[in-house]
This record gives C-alpha cells, structure tokens and sequence, in this order.
C-alpha cells in the first residue's frame, strides 16, 4: 500500500490518483462512517473529473487571458484557446477550430482548440470586467494581478506568490489592532473578495483551504476539485513534504531540508537553499507588489518603486548569488525509490551520502550527452561534454518553446552554457538566444568561421544566397551531423568535397521537408538514426519522401513530434538513446 501510495505521488496518475487518496485516507480513518464518506467522495471526484463531453459548439465566458492563449468556460466545462485574445475578461465568445483532447487535463481542462477563430458576441460589464480594465493601462499591473506569463520580466508573475505575499501582510497588520479571531474573520472576507475579482482558480482555493487545520482534508478537496493537482508545482511545494512524512512514522525522522531538497528537485528541478531561506523576504515583497498594483492605475508611484526594487532583488540574487549555490537536475523513480528505502530503514548517514551522491550524479553526469529538445515547429539541441564541463546549445526554438527548453536545461543538471550556436537567423531557430545568455550565460555564435569547440563546421568557406542554405552545419567529434536548415544544394556540395565522413547520427535538414535530405546524401553518409524536430500539424513535416529515403536506407527516423525530447548517451563502450515517451535502443557498441 505505501509502494502504491509513493508511485502515485511520483508520477500523478490517473487510477494511481484514485487509489492512493483512497489508501491514503482509509489508514487514516479507521471508522466506517467516515470509510463510506471518502468512498463517496472518490466516486464524485472520478464523475466530476472525467464525465466531460467533447463539445460541439463553443459558446462561453473569457475566464483567464495569457499572454498567448485563454481558457473559456462553457455551461459545463473549461476549455483551453491557443490563441491570442485582444478582449477583456468576461467577455462572451464563440470559438471554432480543431477541437482536440488534451493530453494531460489540467486545471480541469479537457479540451483545447487549436487554429481557433474567435468572435465577441457579447462585451463583459462585471466587477471581473471592470478591474481587468482599470489595470490595462500598464502591462505590468495585469501581470502582478492577474498572473500573465511574462518572460520577459525577470520578475517571477507567481499569481500564488503574490497572493500568499498579501495574504501575510495583511494578516499580520490587522491581527495585533483587532485580535486574531477576527483577523480569522478577515481572511475570510479576503478570500470571497479574491474568488470573485480572480475566480475560483487553485491558488485560490488552496490559499482558502489554509482555515482548515487538517491538512489531510485540505489535499482530498484539492484532488476532487482539481484531479490532476500533483501535477502543479504549487501542490508540491505546498504539501510534498508533509505527504512524503505522512506514508510513515519512520520518514518524520528526516530532516525536513532533504525532503525539501529531493521533492522540489523532482517537480521543479531545481532547488537552492539560499532561496528557500530568503523565501519570507520573496514573499513579502511580492504581497507589496500585490497591494500597490491595486491602486497603481491612480498612482503609481509605490508601484514603480516596489517593482524596482524586486528587479533589483531578482537580478542580484540570480545572476550573483543563487546561480552559484543552485542544485539543478531531475532524480528518475528508481533514484528516489533507493533514497525513500534507506530513510525507511533509517540508515540517517547511508542517507546523507546517497543523496549527495545523487545531486553530483545529476549535476555532474560522467558521459556526454546530446538531447534534441521537443519545441514544437523548430530546433533546439543541447550538448553536453562528460562531467558537465563545456555545453553547447545549437538553435533555441521560438519564443513559445523557452520554458520547455530551459526545463529541459535543467533537468539535464545545467547551470551555464558555455557556447550557443545559432545556425541561421530563423525565429524557429533563434528566438530564444537573448534569454539563454540572460538566464544562463554562453559566448553567441552565429557566423561562419567563428570557432566553436567540439565542432567540425563543414563547408564553412561556401556562401549562399538563401537564408537557409547559408546554415552553420556542424559535426560532432562522435559522429553527430547537424544540417540546420541547409538543403539538397549543400548536401551535394557534402557529397562531392568529402569522401569519408563517419556520422551516426543526423539533424535531418530544415525539419525534414522536402528540401532536403536527398537520398543519395543519406547513402553517403549511412546514418544509422535520423532525428527530425517539427509539428506536423504546421506545416506537414516531416514530407512522405524524406521518411521513404530514409526507410530505402535503413535509417532509423525518430521525430521529437511523436517521442518528445531525444537523448543520445555516449558511453567508452556503446551509444544509446531515450526519449521521454518511453523509447530506448543502442546504437553502437563501440563508438565511431
């Protein structure tokens, strides 16, 4: 039952969901009644989850705005728009496009409307409506209030952050004027009065779930309102550790750091303890954020000056200090599973020395490694020299894709990037390099002749006319050709300047379109795997006759659109990959 209990914590599965709340709640109540009474309480949170029709017709309320898609509420469910909306919220509208199920329902949402075309039928006109208008008038003030994503900013736009900051500060004046039984009663009101400006999202039902004492009773009606909370960092940070301490008595013997430290590794990636210990300074900071954002459409003076001073606050602590001491790195299952058996057994010193290991194994991994990054419709590859000591960047994706790609960062255990190479001036290829050097650092690269270590740059003394054509093509010491965007014209000019070229694997060119790719360049260079990163949804990459030549040559195609984001590991005695849908195979047993 703990096993059950631990894997349903790790991984946020549905039917493991389901049996870990009823585990977890039936060894907690030993009586009957209250047996029945969560038995119940499952059966309404499985209907309310799961009962959800596709539906034909979009007609509902603007709810939420980001900065590139909304959700909209329909009568009886919430469904997600990728697309841009210049309206307000409250606004009815009437959505079409492909309608699709989501891979993993979110927040309640099901469904989401890709291509969609959106029409007001109906401007909103309630409190909702009229507070996001009155904040419009700066971008920043919808950000700080509302949540709305915002790279840009190196401020972080944690609507939960901001709430909790408020929630403090505000409590803490009134409570010593009108004593803590009422301030309890204010809290109260606080919490109605931030259901109906910002709805009853989770940040704000977890904040109102604070009155309640137990938090047992706090996770079981986060998870039947929200089925798939595990699956929000906020829920981790807010209960994994008393979750983890809860599945026995011998874990409440852990010191609470460790759990802190393996938890927020494993759903943030990263973790540091300097910022866990500055986190009341954060805190307050951003509630005074919070409390002059409502009155900084009138005067905005305390605003700019808060807001200056978290900007301040940020950009001296990441880039001078939490840069330095941050543990960065994602501990698989079996990693937390070996860690959770010693602390069961209580083997306090074997503990400390595993999980040390475990954070050097992360943020030191012994091979290299080359990862080509799921970012949709464009190109974003990661290489890694063994120990983590130089890393190479080639193509950062669009601007939609950075938190994918920087997760991906730091997953991998990377702190800073030392090179980033951008092939050619494509914004599916180059969006994304001004926030790299911000967040991470890393020399540009982007014209030919430029040295770059690790890399042979083929053809480098040939101009072309063409933007792609003129793509930096780079080739690994271990056999790893990427193309670019480079196309038929250049694969020729490959074939006829370069008699041996050893390549294991290869960047398909220009995502696989029929540009490139030829079939007599693959006889060439014999690749045994080729990787192609695209959506095919955008513009039908990768095309029928590059997947055909490549099948004519025996070449393996692994597409990032239907495996997500590949790894290849090279070991002294045999290269490997895996992907983060599943796939494993070896490529060679000794390394060309």
């Amino acid at each position: 039952m703990y096993l059950l209990t631990l894997l349903s914590i790790t991984h946020g599965n549905l039917y493991l969901q389901i049996s870990f709340v009823f585990v977890y709640f039936t060894l907690r109540f030993h009586h009957r009644r209250k047996i029945i009474f969560h038995i119940i309480l499952l059966l309404i949170f499985f209907v309310m989850s799961y009962w959800y029709p596709k539906p034909s017709l979009i007609i509902g309320e603007v709810v939420e705005i980001q900065a590139d898609s909304m959700i909209v509420e329909t009568d009886t469910q919430r469904i997600a728009v990728n697309k841009l909306y210049h309206g307000n919220l409250g606004d009815k509208v009437k959505v079409t496009g492909e309608i699709k199920k989501r891979d993993i329902a979110i927040n309640r949402l099901m469904y989401q409307v890709n291509k969609a075309e959106i029409e007001c039928l109906e401007e909103g006109s309630g409190l909702k409506t009229k507070i996001w208008k009155y904040v419009s008038v700066d971008q920043r003030f919808k950000n700080t209030l509302y949540g709305v994503y915002n790279d840009e900013s190196s401020i972080s736009n944690s609507l939960s952050l901001q709430l909790s900051g408020f929630h403090w500060i505000v409590v803490a004046l009134i409570t010593p004027i009108i004593g803590r039984k009422n301030a309890g009663v204010t809290r109260k009101v606080i919490d109605i009065l931030f259901t109906l400006i910002f709805g009853l999202t989770f940040n704000v039902v977890r904040l109102y779930l604070k009155n309640l004492r137990n938090k047992e009773m706090q996770i079981i009606i986060l998870l039947l309102l929200y089925p798939n909370a595990t699956r929000y960092i906020s829920f981790w940070l807010s209960f994994g550790v008393y979750l983890v301490h809860s599945l026995s008595h011998r874990f409440e013997n852990i010191p609470r750091i460790f759990t802190q430290l393996l938890v927020s590794l494993r759903v943030r990636y990263q973790y540091s303890f300097l910022e866990h210990s500055l986190y009341p300074v954060t805190k307050t900071l951003h509630g005074l954020l919070f409390i002059t954002a409502l009155g900084a459409p009138v005067y905005s003076k305390p605003f700019d000056l808060v807001y200056f001073i978290l900007e301040r606050y940020y950009g001296h602590l990441n880039h001078n200090v939490l840069r330095r001491f941050l543990i960065v790195g994602m501990p698989n299952f079996m990693m937390l599973l070996i860690i959770f058996c010693i602390a069961y057994l209580g083997k306090k010193k074997i503990l400390y020395f595993s999980t040390c290991l475990l954070v050097l194994w992360m943020m030191y991994f012994p091979f290299a490694r080359y990862t080509f990054v799921d970012v949709g419709q464009g190109d974003a590859s990661i290489v890694q020299q063994a120990y983590n000591s130089y890393t190479t960047v080639i193509d950062t994706g669009r601007s939609h894709a950075y938190y994918s790609l920087k997760s991906t960062l730091y997953k991998l255990g990377i702190r800073s990037i030392d090179q980033i190479v951008i092939t050619h001036e494509d914004g599916d290829h180059s969006e994304n390099m001004n926030r790299l050097v911000r967040d991470f650092g890393g020399q540009k690269i982007t014209e030919k002749g430029e040295e770059i270590d690790f890399f042979i740059q083929i053809l480098e003394e040939n101009k072309y006319d063409d933007i792609n054509e003129n793509s930096l093509i780079l080739l690994s010491y271990t056999g790893v050709l990427f193309m670019g965007d480079a196309g038929i014209h250049q694969e020729f000019d490959i074939v006829s300047k370069y008699d041996n070229l050893s390549v294991s694997i290869l960047k398909c060119g220009h995502h696989g379109s029929k540009t490139s790719t030829d079939l007599e360049f693959l006889k060439h260079i014999k690749p045994r795997y080729a990787i192609i990163s695209s959506k095919p949804s955008v513009y039908g990459h990768p095309h029928a006759s590059v997947l055909r030549a490549l099948h004519n040559t025996g070449t393996t195609a692994i597409q990032t659109s239907q495996e997500g984001s590949i790894t290849i590991i090279m070991t002294p005695f045999y290269q490997f990959i895996n992907t983060s849908r599943g796939m494993f195979d070896i490529i060679d047993l000794v390394i060309k």
